[in-house]
């Protein structure tokens, strides 16, 4: 009988409470304040990598390329200030020219040079042209005599052009015909003279362009020889006189202001 007379005290024992209550989370036990233990976190399995942690910030910028410095806005596009200038391929392009010119031949100054070269691009670095040119004499005469002629030429004038943004470098070959007439007066007699025959020569031309089209001046130099195969001759008081085996020639030069339009 002594043997449960303990545990039926016990089990009868008044449960004293907390004095002061617990705290949230806490467990009164028989007047103590208990905190529970937090459950047990599994331990990861070694069989598994753990996984990579989150990146706290956005990745940094590869170098060379920073962020803008905070504040300032990014740098807006800025347009070249010139635009490259495109050389025409194909098309009509026309070479316009004014200048003088010199012919080897004595009783001759300096004279006027007109004409144009006609013709387009056939490749971006092949014109076929076909070229008309006037000279205007200056004969070189004494006082009382007066005299004036032209020559007249038309030619093939192919050019090849070196092309770039800065420039258009023109060269190539002339071939055709060429015709001379001129007057002389003074002292009660009056001449007349004409001749003609085949020409060649060459043209080297220097262009710089003129905005952004494929407008361009510059300047033509020229060369061609002349020679004589028909010459006539008549003077006041007898008739005309001709004659086609004529040996002879003359050079002639140029430097003419161009412009390629």
């Amino acid at each position: 009988m002594a043997a449960f007379a303990g545990p039926a005290r016990a089990a009868g024992e008044d449960v004293r409470p907390c004095e002061p209550p617990c705290a949230e989370g806490a467990v009164c036990l028989n007047g103590t304040c208990m905190v529970p233990a937090p459950p047990a976190t599994a331990a990861p399995d070694p069989a598994y990598p753990p996984a990579y942690p989150e990146h706290p910030y956005p990745y940094p910028p590869p170098p060379g390329y920073g962020y803008p410095p905070p504040g300032y806005p990014p740098p807006a596009y800025s347009p070249p200030l010139t635009t490259p200038r495109t050389p025409r391929k194909s098309g009509f392009q026309p070479v316009v020219y004014a200048g003088m010119h010199s012919l080897s031949e004595q009783g001759t100054d300096v004279g006027l040079r007109l004409g144009a070269i006609l013709g387009g691009r056939a490749t971006e670095f092949l014109s076929a042209n076909g070229e008309i040119t006037v000279d205007i004499l200056n004969f070189d005469v004494p006082s009382g005599v007066s005299a004036s002629g032209a020559i007249f030429q038309m030619t093939l004038s192919p050019l090849f052009h070196a092309t770039s943004a800065s420039a258009d470098i023109a060269i190539g070959p002339k071939l055709g015909a060429w015709a001379l007439s001129s007057h002389a007066s003074g002292s009660g007699f009056s001449a007349d003279v004409e001749e003609q025959g085949w020409t060649l020569g060459a043209n080297l031309g220097v262009f710089f362009p003129v905005g952004q089209g494929s407008t361009a001046l510059g300047f033509l130099f020229s060369y061609a020889n002349l020679q004589v195969t028909r010459a006539c001759q008549s003077l006041s008081g007898y008739g005309e006189q001709c004659a086609s085996d004529v040996d002879g020639d003359a050079n002639i030069f140029s430097l003419t202001f161009a412009a390629m339009l």
